[in-house]
């Protein structure tokens, strides 16, 4: 009697405290935020969240009129520069591009924040789990430009990585690396190496799951990928730096041309974050939040 008296407490408890703790729960939200601080974040997927909290990712306005010397004429996809770092209570932590979770680009709103047993609010998705999450901060990488009328061809690319030294590698290069291929659903065929092998031909670390990468183009275009979606295949394959194309837009057949290598990641949908006419990687390490808060708008 008393252990069933033991058991109808534990539940009884149980239930006042997941009831007392509601959907919403108290969270630090820093960086590019609208209004950084403390914010009510919710249980729920976590591109919905960022931009709800805080006020939303922020996006800085232009001036006008233009400076004559500016190529750009809107922050088209501003923040495809941004990271968002989650971190819980006990140091576990998160990264992720921005890209992964928008939906402009991402497949489905994949990453959650759930509400355990014992009342902790919890991230999961995507193989990247965070316990009793504390902070939300997202991080401004890299200006996303619109790029120029004129797409300079880019012959060769060159990879950098913090501890590393530069190398450079032309369409042979990638052309006697192992090969994989992409069928999207126009049913077009890309063809080339993959990223991940790419980076690791470069002596780049790619086991530092709190690096980011930036793919940049000879047109200013950039966009930002997590070290963990570069190394894992958060779509069918892994990513691709194609370097043919069964439409021809590839090294020159066809006046779309992409350059000799164009970044293809088949986790998205539609083509929004494909950089054509690669000629840059870098890889960089996010510093820990003290070092980094210090250039939030900058």
């Amino acid at each position: 009697m008393k252990k069933n008296l033991f058991i109808i407490m534990a539940i009884a408890a149980l239930v006042m405290q997941l009831s007392s703790s509601g959907p919403l729960f108290a969270c630090m939200v820093g960086g590019d935020f609208n209004a950084p601080g403390t914010s009510v974040c919710a249980a729920e997927d976590l591109w919905t969240l960022l931009q709800s909290t805080g006020g939303g990712i922020y996006t800085p306005t232009l001036p006008s009129p233009l400076p004559p010397y500016s190529i750009q004429t809107k922050f088209e996809n501003y923040t495809e520069g941004d990271l968002v770092l989650v971190t819980g209570k006990k140091g576990s932590s998160a990264l992720y591009s921005v890209g992964e979770l928008d939906t402009k680009y991402a497949q489905a709103n994949a990453v959650t924040l759930t509400l355990d047993w014992r009342g902790r609010y919890d991230l999961t998705g995507e193989g990247r789990a965070v316990e009793d999450i504390s902070d939300i901060d997202v991080v401004h990488a890299v200006n996303v430009i619109k790029g120029q009328t004129l797409h300079f061809y880019s012959s060769r690319l060159v990879v950098s990585g913090d501890g590393t030294i530069p190398k450079t590698f032309d369409l042979v290069d990638l052309q006697g690396m192992e090969q994989a291929t992409y069928t999207n659903t126009s049913g077009a065929d890309w063809s080339g190496p993959t990223l991940l092998s790419v980076l690791n031909a470069s002596g780049v670390n790619t086991e530092e799951m709190n690096s980011y990468i930036v793919v940049s183009a000879t047109d200013g275009y950039a966009t930002v990928l997590s070290m963990y979606e570069v190394t894992h295949m958060t779509g069918s394959q892994n990513d691709l730096l194609a370097i043919s194309a069964s439409d021809g837009s590839i090294n020159g057949t066809t006046a779309s041309d992409s350059g000799f290598a164009r970044l293809i990641l088949p986790g998205d949908k539609g083509a929004g974050r494909w950089v054509s006419n690669v000629d840059n990687i870098a890889v960089y390490k996010l510093p820990c939040k003290e070092t980094f808060k210090a250039h939030w708008h900058e």
